[in-house]
């Protein structure tokens, strides 16, 4: 899970005293929050795959220019955000772009796999089921209430916070979460009443 704390305590052992690790364990601390916000906001696991490791380049450009003005959190998704925007202008102006990659997710080590604390198989699987029955129902919403419902659940992201993120009024911010509220509910109503299908 995430901890502000821990990850700026690893920013600081590689920018402040040059320890190579510290940018590693910043890595494996955040990674997770970036290819769910990556996941989120793109819909398709191919392109997701293709923002994380963008995102994950800029990050490693900009993380010693981090001022802490604003929360880690709001940063790292500010650079998920225009990362996306950029590749989408790119992709609708017909450029394509590849990087390299910059580092391998890899498997989690064969220790966590060892320990047998993990949920029941059945609940993996409704876990998944659920996440995906999400993701389907975020089809539905516009790209601007998709960006804030994802910045609101994700991002953990106030209202106010989203609004200058996104250079607009806490207004506008509310109704655009609103009517994802509202849009989700409808498209997983059948599901939240007990029926397996939406």
């Amino acid at each position: 899970m995430f901890n502000e704390e821990v990850a700026l305590q690893y920013i600081a052992l590689y920018c402040k005293e040059g320890d190579v690790s510290g940018f590693d364990k910043f890595y494996n601390h955040c990674s997770k929050y970036v290819l769910r916000c990556a996941k989120r906001i793109t819909r398709e696991d191919d392109v997701a795959d293709d923002l994380f490791q963008e995102v994950w380049i800029r990050i490693y450009r900009y993380v010693c220019s981090f001022r802490g003005e604003a929360k880690l959190k709001t940063w790292m998704y500010k650079i998920i955000l225009q990362t996306f925007t950029v590749s989408k202008r790119k992709l609708i102006a017909g450029v394509t772009q590849t990087s390299d990659v910059l580092y391998d997710e890899g498997d989690e080590s064969a220790e966590s796999k060892i320990e047998d604390d993990s949920p029941s198989p059945d609940l993996v699987l409704q876990g998944k089921e659920i996440e995906m029955l999400v993701r389907d129902a975020l089809q539905f919403l516009t790209d601007s209430e998709r960006t804030v419902f994802v910045m609101r659940q994700d991002g953990e992201l106030s209202i106010k916070e989203i609004a200058e993120q996104l250079g607009v009024t806490d207004g506008t911010i509310k109704t655009l979460h609103f009517r994802a509220v509202r849009k989700l509910q409808k498209q997983l109503k059948h599901y939240i009443a007990g029926e397996e299908k939406i």
